[in-house]
């Protein structure tokens, strides 16, 4: 892993946006992401895809991006 030139996490959108609808489940779920990594002395990304986007209700998708984005940005 030493000599890879980019990291990817794949995160499942539905799972994010699951029985919610606020910005503040999605940034809860986002830090508990982030706290994870953190706690198996992983790195944190470089680059955050989200998958199944096609599934979450699309007035959450922007927000949950934004949002996704600002934590991971802070995280660095």
């Amino acid at each position: 892993a030493a000599e890879v030139d980019l990291r990817v996490l794949v995160v499942d959108s539905s799972k994010l946006t699951a029985k919610s609808s606020s910005v503040e489940d999605v940034r809860r779920r986002g830090s508990a992401l982030i706290a994870s990594l953190k706690e198996r002395h992983l790195e944190l990304p470089d680059v955050l895809v989200l998958n199944k986007v096609d599934v979450v209700r699309k007035d959450m998708l922007l927000p949950v991006i934004g949002e996704l984005h600002r934590l991971f940005s802070e995280a660095r």
